[in-house]
C-alpha cells in the first residue's frame, strides 16, 4: 500500500504498527458507526457559517458543501482502506473530499476550529432521544397496568420476608416513581448535552469573526457551552448521562428480581408469558424467566459501563486530553444496553400472567396482616402500641409453631397470648379479630396518601398520566427542535451550494 503523509508535517514518520494495531484501528472502527453523518452535518454548519461571515470564500464553501452533500447519500464504508497516517475518521473524511474537489477549498474547513467538536454531543442526544421514548413507553405501560390490578392483593415484602398487605397495581406505582425521577434525570442529561462547543479553538477561541450561535442554531443545539477552556476541557455532559444510567439501572435490575422470585413455582405469583420465556432442553418441565435473568445481567453491565465513566477519566488533567474521547463508547453502550432493558422490561410487565389468586391465598396465610391485628388492639382497648405490638407477636409465634397460617387465628389465641404479656385477656370480638387479618379489608384501610388502598391508587395514577402528557410533550417539542434545524440547515446550505 502506498505511504501517506501525515495531516501534520510535525510528525515526519508514519504510525508505529503496534499504536496502530491497539489505538488507531480500533478507534477507526467506532468512530465511522456513530461519527460519520455527525461530522458531515458540522462541516455543512462551520463552512455555511464562515460563508456567512464573509471569512471564506463563497464559491469555496459552495464547492465544499456541493461535495459534503454527495458524499452524505454513499455508505461510510467509502472512507476504506484505513489509512493509519490519516489517524481518525475527521482526517479521512477531509482527505476524501480533497480528492473530490480539492485543498484549496477543503482547506477552509478546519479555518478557526479544531477539536473535540460537538459530535459527541449529536451523538449522546439522539441516544437520549431514544431512551426518553423508551422511559416514556414504559411508564405508560406501568400506569396502565397498575390501573388494571389496582384491586389485585397481594403481599409485600422488606427483607425478602412477608411485610405488609399491599396491591400488584401500588407495587407498580411504587417502581413508577423512581422511573419517573430517571426520566427526569435524562430529560436533564439532554439540556446538558445538547450544547453547542463549535467555535472553542484549541482552549482560546479564534481571532475571526465567527458567529457561535449561528453554528448551534444549525446544528439543533439549544445553547452553546460559552466558556471555550470548558469546551475541550469539560466531560460533565457524558457524567451526567452516566448517573442517569446508573440510576435507572439499579431500579430496574431490583423489580427484576422480585419478578425472578414471584415466577417461581414455589411461589406462583406470576409468570412471564410464553413469548418471553424459555424451556429445558432436559427437564420438561422447565419454563424459565431467562428475559428476566438476562435484563439483569445486562442492567450490571450498564451499571459497569457507566460507573467506569467517571473512573476513566478522574485522573485526567482539566484540559483537552485522550481520556475524554476515550469516555464516550462506554458512555454510548451504557445508553444503548438501557433502552434495551427498559424496552424489554416494559412488555414483560405488559404480557405477564398475573396470578391473582395466589397473591391473595399467599397474603391470608402468610401473616402479613398481623400488623393491623395490633392496630385494632391499640384502637379498641387503648394498650400501648409496644405492648399491642407484643401480643400479637406472641400470637404468630404460637400459630407458626403449630404448623398453622395466619387465618387460623382465633380471638382464644389473641386472649391467650395477651395473658401472658399482660395478665389478662382483651376480649376482642371474632368478627374484628377476621377482619383485622384479612387482607382486602388490611388494603382498603390504607387510605392515606401514597397508601395501597385501590381509590388511592387511582387517584395516584391519575396524577402521574398528567405528568406523563407533560412529559410526553416535552419529548414531542425536543424532537420538533431538531427537525427544524435539520430543515435550516438544509435550506441555509441550499443557498450557498447554488
Amino acid at each position: 500500500m502506498a505511504k501517506h503523509e501525515t495531516i501534520s508535517p510535525r510528525v515526519q514518520v508514519g504510525f508505529d504498527p503496534l499504536w496502530v494495531e491497539t489505538h488507531y484501528g480500533p478507534q477507526f472502527e467506532e468512530h465511522l458507526i456513530f461519527f460519520f453523518h455527525p461530522l458531515l452535518k458540522t462541516h455543512l454548519a462551520w463552512i455555511t457559517m464562515l460563508a456567512e461571515q464573509n471569512i471564506v470564500p463563497r464559491d469555496s464553501a459552495a464547492a465544499v458543501c456541493r461535495s459534503i452533500l454527495e458524499l452524505q447519500k454513499k455508505d461510510p464504508e467509502i472512507l476504506r482502506p484505513f489509512i493509519p497516517e490519516y489517524g481518525d475518521v475527521y482526517v479521512h473524511v477531509e482527505k476524501y473530499l480533497e480528492g473530490q474537489i480539492g485543498n484549496e477549498h477543503v482547506g477552509h474547513l478546519a479555518l478557526a476550529r479544531t477539536r473535540p467538536e460537538p459530535i459527541a454531543r449529536m451523538v449522546l442526544r439522539e441516544k437520549l432521544i431514544k431512551i426518553l421514548d423508551a422511559t416514556l413507553a414504559l411508564r405508560a405501560k406501568l400506569l396502565d397496568t397498575a390501573e388494571e390490578h389496582a384491586d389485585t392483593v397481594m403481599t409485600g415484602y422488606t427483607h425478602a420476608q412477608p411485610a405488609q398487605a399491599t396491591t400488584y397495581g401500588h407495587y407498580l406505582l411504587g417502581a413508577y416513581d423512581p422511573i419517573e425521577e430517571d426520566c427526569r434525570f435524562f430529560e436533564d442529561a439532554y439540556a446538558n448535552v445538547n450544547r453547542c462547543t463549535l467555535g472553542c479553538g484549541a482552549l482560546a477561541g479564534t481571532g475571526f469573526p465567527i458567529d457561535r450561535y449561528r453554528v448551534a442554531d444549525l446544528l439543533g443545539f439549544d445553547g452553546i457551552v460559552e466558556n471555550t477552556y470548558a469546551c475541550v476541557s469539560s466531560n460533565d455532559f457524558m457524567i451526567v448521562c452516566a448517573n442517569a444510567v446508573t440510576d435507572i439501572a439499579v431500579t430496574l435490575s431490583r423489580v427484576m428480581a422480585d419478578f425472578v422470585e414471584w415466577c417461581s413455582f414455589d411461589v406462583g405469583m406470576m409468570l412471564t408469558a410464553p413469548q418471553f420465556s424459555s424451556y429445558s432442553s432436559l427437564m420438561p418441565q422447565k419454563l424459565n424467566t431467562t428475559v428476566l435473568e438476562g435484563g439483569r445481567l445486562k442492567s450490571a453491565y450498564c451499571l459497569a459501563l457507566a460507573q467506569n465513566v467517571a473512573n476513566l477519566i478522574v485522573k485526567g488533567h482539566y484540559g483537552d486530553v485522550k481520556e475524554i474521547d476515550m469516555v464516550w463508547m462506554p458512555t454510548f453502550k451504557s445508553l444503548d444496553y438501557t433502552t434495551d432493558t427498559i424496552r424489554l422490561l416494559g412488555e414483560v410487565i405488559r404480557t405477564m400472567q398475573v396470578k391473582k389468586e395466589r397473591m391473595i391465598e399467599l397474603a391470608r396465610g402468610n401473616f402479613c396482616t398481623v400488623s393491623e391485628l395490633s392496630d385494632e388492639i391499640y384502637r379498641q382497648l387503648g394498650l400501648d402500641y409496644r405492648t399491642s405490638h407484643a401480643i400479637a407477636a406472641h400470637v404468630v409465634n404460637h400459630v407458626i409453631k403449630e404448623n398453622l397460617l395466619a387465618t387460623d387465628i382465633t380471638t382464644k389465641m389473641v386472649d391467650d397470648a395477651a395473658i401472658k404479656v399482660i395478665g389478662k385477656p382483651l376480649g376482642l370480638p371474632e368478627r374484628a379479630v377476621k377482619e383485622s387479618l384479612d387482607p382486602v379489608s388490611f388494603v382498603k384501610r390504607r387510605t392515606l396518601v401514597g397508601g395501597p388502598a385501590p381509590r388511592e391508587v387511582r387517584r395516584m395514577i391519575q396524577v402521574r398520566r398528567e405528568r406523563l402528557k407533560q412529559a410526553t410533550a416535552g419529548q414531542t417539542a425536543r424532537k420538533q427542535n431538531l427537525g427544524k434545524a435539520e430543515s435550516s440547515l438544509n435550506q441555509s446550505v441550499a443557498a450557498i451550494a447554488q
